[in-house]
C-alpha cells in the first residue's frame, strides 16, 4: 500500500545531498552510507511500490542490501517535500542523517521527486495530481469535491497573513477544529515576527495549515512539497545572519514536530539558487501581487469577491462582526459592537476584519473635556490675574495711604 511519504529536499551543484528519515523508529549508529540519484530513486520507487519499472544497474547487489537495510514497517502515512538552502545539510536535524546522495546535477533529484516520481505513481495507482498552492501538490485517488485537505487549502492566498500573523503571536492558529498552537512558547518568535520574507511567510504558513487538517489525508495519499523559502532569506538578509539560522530552525522544527504523524525522508543540501529559476521568479511574481492585494484591502475596507473569501480571510470578523454584501461581487466586515457582561461595558470594532477596538467616542469626550478643562484653567488665571490689577475702592483706597503715611 502506498503511505504519504514526506521528503524535504535541498539540492546543490556537485555536493553531497544529506537524507534524513524521521518517524520511522530508532536512529542507526552505523556509518552512514553515499548513494548517487539513481539509487535513490530506485529506493523511493520501492519504497513506493514502482520499482518494476526501474533497473538495479551494475551494482545491484550492493543496492539491493542498501533497499533491505533501510526497510522499516511503519503504520504512519508519509510525504514529499523539496528545500532548498540550508547550509548546514548534515546538521539540520538532531539526528545524524540515515544516508547521503552524491549528485552532480542540481535539478537532478528535483526532477526526480517531482516528476519522475509522480508520473509512476499515477500511471501504476490511477492517481490525480491536484495542486493546493504552487509549492504544495497532492495525489489522490478521492474525488476532489469530497477531499478535505483540498477544501481546506481553497482560498489559502486569503489565509495566509492570519496564519503567520497567530504563529508569530505565539497563538493559535484561526480555526473550528480546536487545535492547539503548532509551537508553544518558540523562544525566538521576537525575531521570527521581523521576518518579511514573502516565500518564508507563504511556505511556513503552509507547512502550519497543512498540520491542521493531516486527520483528512486518506492513506494512499502522496504528498509533494517544494520549499526554497530558505534560499530567498539567505540571499536578502546573508546565509550568516541570526535570522537567517532561526529560519532554518523553525522549518526543522515544524518538520520534526510533522514526524510524529507522519514517515519522513528528509533530503537536505546547502544550494543556494532554486531547482527551477523560472518558476522561482514567477511566483515571487505572483507573491508580490498577493501580498499587495492584502495591503491595499486593509487601507480600501477590503471588498473580497464571496462571502467565504470573507470569512476564511477575516476569521469570520473576528467574531466582531458579519460579512455583508455591498454591491455586486463585494463582500465585506460589517462590525458589531460587543458587550462585556463581566466589566459592564460595550466595546466597538472597526478595521476591514473586526479586530480593532473603535476608541472614537473615547477619544473625543477626552478631547472636548481636555479642551474645556484647559478653556476654564487659563480663564481661571485671567480672572485671578484681572482682579489683582483693578484699582481698590476709595475707602479702602484712602486707608491704605493712611498707613503708608503714618
Amino acid at each position: 500500500m502506498i503511505t504519504l511519504s514526506l521528503i524535504t529536499s535541498v539540492f546543490a551543484h556537485k555536493q553531497e545531498v544529506s537524507v534524513y528519515e524521521l518517524g520511522s523508529g530508532d536512529v542507526s549508529d552505523s556509518e552512514v552510507s553515499t548513494i548517487n540519484s539513481k539509487d535513490t530513486l530506485v529506493y523511493l520507487a520501492d519504497r513506493f511500490d514502482v520499482a518494476d519499472n526501474f533497473k538495479l544497474g551494475n551494482h545491484a547487489k550492493e543496492l539491493i542490501k542498501f533497499i533491505d537495510s533501510h526497510k522499516k514497517t511503519v503504520d504512519k502515512p508519509t510525504m514529499v517535500v523539496s528545500i532548498n538552502g540550508v547550509e548546514q545539510h548534515g546538521e539540520f536535524f538532531k539526528q545524524a542523517p540515515s544516508f547521503k546522495v552524491k549528485t552532480s546535477k542540481h535539478h537532478g533529484i528535483h526532477h526526480m521527486l517531482f516528476n519522475k516520481l509522480p508520473k509512476q505513481l499515477v500511471k501504476k495507482f490511477d492517481y490525480e495530481l491536484v495542486e493546493l498552492t504552487p509549492e504544495l501538490s497532492l495525489l489522490t485517488r478521492e474525488e476532489e469535491k469530497e477531499h478535505k485537505m483540498i477544501q481546506h487549502f481553497q482560498y489559502y492566498n486569503e489565509k495566509v497573513e492570519g496564519i503567520w500573523k497567530m504563529f508569530t503571536s505565539n497563538q493559535e492558529e484561526n480555526g473550528n477544529d480546536g487545535s492547539q498552537q503548532i509551537l508553544s512558547g518558540f523562544s525566538d518568535n521576537s525575531l521570527l515576527r521581523l521576518i518579511n520574507d514573502r516565500f518564508f511567510i507563504t511556505e511556513l504558513s503552509e507547512l502550519l495549515h497543512f498540520k491542521k487538517s493531516v486527520s483528512s489525508l486518506f492513506k494512499n495519499d502522496v504528498v509533494f512539497f517544494d520549499i526554497n523559502s530558505l534560499v530567498s532569506v539567505g540571499k536578502k538578509i546573508g546565509f550568516e545572519s541570526k535570522t537567517y539560522q532561526v529560519s532554518n530552525s523553525v522549518v526543522s522544527r515544524i518538520l520534526e514536530d510533522l514526524s510524529q504523524d507522519f514517515d519522513m525522508i528528509v533530503f537536505v543540501s546547502s544550494s543556494k539558487s532554486a531547482p527551477d529559476a523560472e518558476k522561482f521568479s514567477k511566483r515571487d511574481s505572483e507573491l508580490k501581487e498577493i501580498f499587495k492585494r492584502v495591503e491595499a484591502g486593509k487601507k480600501a475596507g477590503s471588498c473580497f469577491t464571496t462571502e467565504e473569501a470573507c470569512q476564511v480571510s477575516t476569521s469570520n470578523c473576528n467574531s466582531h462582526g458579519v460579512c455583508t454584501k455591498l454591491y455586486k461581487d463585494c463582500w465585506s466586515c460589517l462590525c458589531s459592537p460587543t458587550f462585556d457582561k463581566k466589566l459592564q461595558k460595550t466595546t466597538k470594532w472597526s478595521g476591514y476584519d473586526c479586530n480593532k477596538k473603535n476608541i472614537a467616542a473615547e477619544a473625543n469626550l477626552f478631547l472636548w473635556t481636555g479642551l474645556a478643562l484647559l478653556i476654564f484653567f487659563v480663564g481661571g488665571i485671567k480672572l485671578l490675574v484681572s482682579v489683582g490689577n483693578e484699582p481698590l475702592p476709595g475707602v479702602l483706597d484712602a486707608a491704605t495711604m493712611g498707613k503708608k503715611n503714618a
